[in-house]
């Protein structure tokens, strides 16, 4: 395995923070991951388990039983820092939170991602010390609106390795890039690897892991996901990367992206349970990015109802998926009920909306 240079260890244990604005740059690795300090790399797969991440305006790791509520964050680089910084710290652990949660909060205009929760990089999908898991923490009711200004390759809430995280009840808009990401590394770190990593030659600098990563039992649940994709392409309202078992995607009601899908499960992608949605996209409601070598599969879809028809020769049991009871409508007036209160209860609660649109939440249903 390619050891990093004395540079790079010097770099990794000091302040990240200042590295996109210096000479290193900015090297868009997604969601606010950054290549760095690539000239001590061999090749690009070798780069791969040493990105890092733009550090959020307020980092927090080591910790547990922290509550943000009812404040707001504007015009800074990046919201906050959930577990994601490994040198956060004064114990020696790193990463490591539990019990935090962001709630009733208004993010706008931040340089980077919103909410940033968990790592990238080895000690965060399989941690050398169980004290480094992310896991019970929360987002809810939060207001999340033009975020991403200086890398627009950011998004509103971004949750990679951790476990049991929940992602509630909130308003997203107008962002560069998806809505709500969840996961990492393309299926690369998953329990046997992936084919195609193999094929790149990552694994001759990291290896291929035997157990699977700490990211299982996440809600994706009641959000409010609107104009999206604002810039980029290959993208989702919600989209995911890797295996999360006992994961589940639900009432959320994503709309208004000019070339976006509302749910996009990438590489590696496996174990998602998304149900009982509504959905108004442009061109597709599904991206799924499942072909020979990728790990991607054995998805369950069940009580969508979208604008977009679903394409019935795409529903192959070829990698493992099943789709239950998808169906099209045309206007609010002919969704069931069940779909009726989903778009109506996505986002924050009822109470706390004020003036909010009725194009956006459709209180008139």
């Amino acid at each position: 395995m390619l050891k990093p240079s004395p540079l790079l260890i010097k770099t990794s244990s000091t302040n990240h923070a200042d590295i996109p604005s210096s000479d290193v740059g900015y090297v868009d690795q997604q969601t606010g991951g950054f290549i760095g300090l690539n000239e001590s790399y061999e090749i690009f797969e070798s780069s791969r388990p040493y990105w890092w991440q733009v550090p959020g305006a307020i980092q927090v790791s080591a910790a547990n039983n922290i509550l943000f509520q009812n404040g707001s964050l504007s015009a800074t680089m990046g919201g906050f820092g959930i577990g994601n910084y490994p040198n956060a710290h004064i114990t020696g652990i790193g990463l490591g939170t539990s019990n935090i949660e962001i709630s009733g909060m208004y993010l706008h205009q931040t340089g980077t991602n919103a909410i940033s929760m968990g790592g990238i990089q080895a000690d965060a999908h399989h941690p050398s010390d169980p004290r480094m898991i992310n896991r019970d923490n929360t987002i809810t009711e939060n207001i999340l609106a033009d975020v991403a200004h200086t890398f627009n390759c950011g998004i509103a809430i971004f949750v990679s390795y951790t476990t049991r995280t929940q992602i509630t009840h909130n308003d997203v808009s107008n962002v560069p890039y998806s809505g709500i990401c969840y996961g990492y590394g393309w299926g690369s770190n998953d329990v046997g690897g992936s084919p195609e990593y193999l094929r790149r030659g990552l694994y001759n600098y990291q290896p291929i892991y035997d157990s699977p990563t700490v990211m299982t039992g996440g809600i994706i649940s009641g959000n409010l996901i609107n104009n999206f994709g604002v810039t980029h392409s290959d993208l989702g309202g919600i989209y995911t990367l890797s295996a999360s078992p006992n994961t589940t995607i639900s009432e959320n009601w994503v709309f208004g992206s000019p070339n976006g899908a509302a749910i996009y499960n990438d590489e590696g992608s496996r174990f998602y349970f998304a149900k009982n949605s509504v959905f108004n996209t442009t061109a597709f409601w599904l991206q799924r990015n499942e072909r020979t070598n990728y790990t991607t599969g054995n998805m369950t879809y069940a009580n969508i109802a979208s604008t977009v028809p679903f394409d019935p020769t795409l529903a192959t049991n070829q990698w493992g998926d099943r789709l239950v009871n998808v169906t099209q409508w045309t206007s609010f007036e002919n969704l069931s009920q069940d779909h009726k209160d989903v778009v109506f209860n996505a986002g924050i609660p009822v109470g706390q909306r004020a003036d909010r649109p009725v194009s956006v939440n459709q209180e008139k249903l």
